[in-house]
C-alpha cells in the first residue's frame, strides 16, 4: 500500500528525522530513501511549517516546490505513540491539490475542468440550499459513495449516505462563530464497502445565526488511514 498509494507519505520520528519515505515523496524531496533516511525533514522541505503546528488528523494547505515548480499539498499529520502515550513518531501525507486549486480559481469557468481536478484529488463536493431545501452534489461526490451520478434532483435519502444525519443535525444547530466544520466519518457504498472521509462544511448563516445554505467538500482518505494502519503495525 505505502509504495504504490498515489501520495507522499513521509514519517518522522519525534525529533524530526526521517525514518521512512515511500517512492512518491522520493520524487517531493528529490532525493532516494537511502540519502534522506536519518537526516531532518527541514533540510529538504525548508518551507514546511513545523510538524507540532499541525493539529492530529487533521488537514491543511500548503505550498512546496515540486520539480522546481510550486505545488498545493493537502497536508494530513498523524501522531503514533507507543504503548505509554508517548509520541514515537509522526505519518505525513501529503497530497498533491494542485490541479483542483486551478480548476477551483477559474471559478468553474469549465465545470469540466473542475469536475476532473475533483476525480483527481478524491474530493467530492456539495450544496444544499437550505431555504428552498434543494442539494445538488458533484460527480466525484457520487462516485465516492459508489453511486451513479443523478441528474435529478437529490432525495434527502440519498443525501445521507454522504453525511450521517446525525452530523448534519451538530452542523446545522451550532452557530460558534466558526462557518467551517470539519469532521470525520464513514461511507457505506452499496455494496457493503465502507469509506473513510473528512467533510468540510461551510454554513451560511442569516443575521439571526439560522442557516441558509451549506456547502460541503468531501475527501476520501481510506487510502491515509489505511496507510497509517500499516505503519503503526511495523
Amino acid at each position: 500500500i505505502l509504495n504504490n498509494i498515489d501520495e507522499c507519505i513521509i514519517v518522522i520520528d519525534d525529533d524530526g528525522q526521517i525514518v521512512f519515505i515511500n517512492p512518491l515523496a522520493e520524487k517531493l524531496v528529490g532525493n532516494s530513501k537511502s540519502l534522506v533516511v536519518g537526516k531532518p525533514l527541514k533540510q529538504f522541505l525548508p518551507t514546511l511549517k513545523p510538524i507540532a503546528t499541525y493539529a492530529t488528523d487533521q488537514n491543511r494547505e500548503a505550498i512546496l516546490q515540486f520539480k522546481n515548480k510550486p505545488h498545493t499539498f493537502n497536508i494530513r499529520v498523524s501522531s503514533i505513540a507507543d504503548w505509554s502515550g508517548k509520541i514515537i513518531c509522526h505519518v505525513i501525507v501529503l497530497h498533491d491539490i494542485t490541479e483542483y486549486k486551478r480548476a477551483e480559481e477559474r471559478l468553474l469557468s469549465s465545470e469540466s475542468n473542475l469536475a476532473e481536478a475533483q476525480r483527481i484529488s478524491h474530493l467530492g463536493s456539495w450544496e444544499w440550499d437550505l431555504t428552498n431545501n434543494r442539494i445538488s452534489c458533484s460527480e466525484e461526490m457520487f462516485r465516492i459513495a459508489g453511486l451513479t451520478p443523478l441528474e435529478s434532483e437529490i432525495t434527502l435519502e440519498t443525501f445521507n449516505i454522504f453525511l450521517p444525519p446525525e452530523e448534519m443535525k451538530k452542523v446545522v444547530q451550532q452557530n460558534t462563530g466558526d462557518p467551517t466544520t470539519t469532521i470525520e466519518h464513514l461511507i457505506i457504498r452499496p455494496n457493503g464497502e465502507t469509506r473513510n472521509v473528512q467533510s468540510r462544511i461551510r454554513a451560511y448563516r442569516d443575521e439571526l445565526g439560522r442557516p441558509l445554505r451549506l456547502l460541503g467538500s468531501v475527501q476520501d482518505i481510506t487510502e491515509h488511514k489505511q496507510a497509517e494502519t500499516q505503519i503503526h503495525l511495523q
